[in-house]
Order: structure tokens, then C-alpha cells, then sequence
């Protein structure tokens, strides 16, 4: 399995690290096994946009407009696994991700974005 490079386990370690609960395991009970059945929760939840609306809805942070440094997002890229959405954490000046080759930081559109 490719879980090593699941974006929402790296947005929701940062969110541990600023002192949250993980929104994304308060959303999935219980864990995944594969890359497969997390695309397929995903995909029947509608996107990553509810799950982690739901999630971030959980640990009380509020949603904003416009990024905020630190601040984690949906954003709209192409991706690995063909859902070409992907969570991350906006550094200021660009938004970091997980992609193949490690960290990816670059421009992107916004679909989501909290407070943390």
C-alpha cells in the first residue's frame, strides 16, 4: 500500500502538532488497510471537502476564506491517485502536500481551508 504518502495523515499530524485533535480520526473510526478503501470512503463521502468539513467541524476549528499560514486546506492537484484533490497546510506562500517524490509545495486552488 502507498499509506505513506496519504495526505490527510500528514494534514492531521499537523494538526496534532498545533494541539488539535486528528479531525480525520474522529471522521474514520476506524482505520483503512489499504489505499484502496480509503479511496473508496473518500469517494463515497463526496470528497475530501465534507470529510474533513466534518472533522474539522469536531475539533473546533473554524473554517476560513482566505489562507492563513498554518492553515490546512483542500486544494484542487493533480495527485497520485486520480482524485485530484489533496489536503494540506498553507506555508504562507504556497501550499505543501504529500506527493511521490516526498513534500510538494506549490500553488493550488483552495475548495476548503480551517484555522488550526
Amino acid at each position: 500500500t502507498k499509506l505513506g504518502l496519504d495526505c490527510c495523515k500528514f494534514a492531521g499530524k499537523w494538526a496534532i502538532a498545533r494541539g488539535l485533535i486528528d479531525p480525520m480520526v474522529l471522521v474514520w473510526r476506524d482505520p483503512y488497510d489499504s489505499q484502496r478503501s480509503a479511496l473508496r470512503r473518500v469517494a463515497g463521502a463526496g470528497g475530501l471537502v465534507p470529510l474533513w468539513s466534518a472533522g474539522m467541524t469536531h475539533v473546533g476549528a473554524p473554517p476560513i476564506v482566505a489562507p492563513e499560514p498554518g492553515a490546512i486546506g483542500v486544494i484542487r492537484r493533480a495527485t497520485a491517485c486520480g482524485m485530484d484533490e489533496a489536503a494540506g497546510i498553507w506555508t504562507g506562500q504556497r501550499w505543501v502536500t504529500l506527493g511521490l517524490r516526498g513534500l510538494d509545495f506549490g500553488p493550488a486552488e483552495p475548495l476548503a481551508m480551517w484555522r488550526v
